[in-house]
């Protein structure tokens, strides 16, 4: 969303077990979670659609939020519904490449969050994988009638789903080839080809988000 608004920004990269700490410091205990900024005027705002409230009140050119009931739904099944299948198939992966302190962490998160054991978790991958192309079917309907979810040109619920699609990218690129490059739908590919392209190709070659 800050390159939507042509912002310059730097990150500041932390650890699974500390994000939690850290954003709780930055935000005053209000917040616990990524995403989180701070401005240049020192001012913090935290959760992607305030940002993204906060951006277009401060920055009103190019706006980013849209409003769309449909849209809304879609992506609030997408996070509910069909991105703890995505975990599933990450969840292996992520453990092995987590630094070693946040392990165990990780390990707890998790098997509380699916009340099965870490190595239980994933379960069938290849059901897995339907289940994805299953459940983003409406998703899929909706890009083969205009290039981005939101129209002509990407805003929030296209930024929101392209989070997703490149947090698989940045953690496994198999899982990412399985879900998104064999994904049935060529209006699904396409549109992750056309945000991949955004901004000079800057989610192309990244490897991390």
């Amino acid at each position: 969303m800050l390159k939507h608004k042509g912002l310059e920004f730097s990150k500041v990269p932390i650890t699974w077990s500390e994000v939690g700490p850290k954003i709780k410091e930055l935000t005053g205990d209000k917040w616990s979670k990524v995403p989180a900024i701070e401005f240049s005027n020192g001012e913090i705002v935290f959760d992607s659609l305030k940002i993204a409230q906060y951006l277009d009140k401060t920055y009103p050119n190019n706006p980013i939020i849209h409003t769309s009931t449909e849209l809304d739904e879609l992506i609030e099944d997408y996070h509910t519904n069909i991105n703890p299948w995505v975990a599933r198939l990450l969840v292996t992966t992520l453990y092995d490449i987590v630094d070693e302190a946040s392990r165990p962490y990780f390990k707890h998160i998790r098997e509380t969050q699916f009340n099965q054991k870490l190595d239980q978790i994933e379960g069938d991958y290849e059901t897995n994988i339907i289940n994805y192309y299953t459940k983003t079917e409406l998703i899929a309907q909706k890009l083969s009638k205009s290039p981005f979810l939101d129209g002509e040109e990407p805003k929030i619920h296209d930024y929101y789903l392209m989070g997703r699609v490149q947090q698989v990218k940045s953690i496994s690129f198999e899982v990412y080839e399985a879900l998104i490059l064999n994904h049935p739908s060529e209006a699904f590919k396409g549109w992750v080809c056309k945000m991949e392209g955004l901004f000079d190709g800057y989610l192309r070659d990244r490897k991390f988000l």
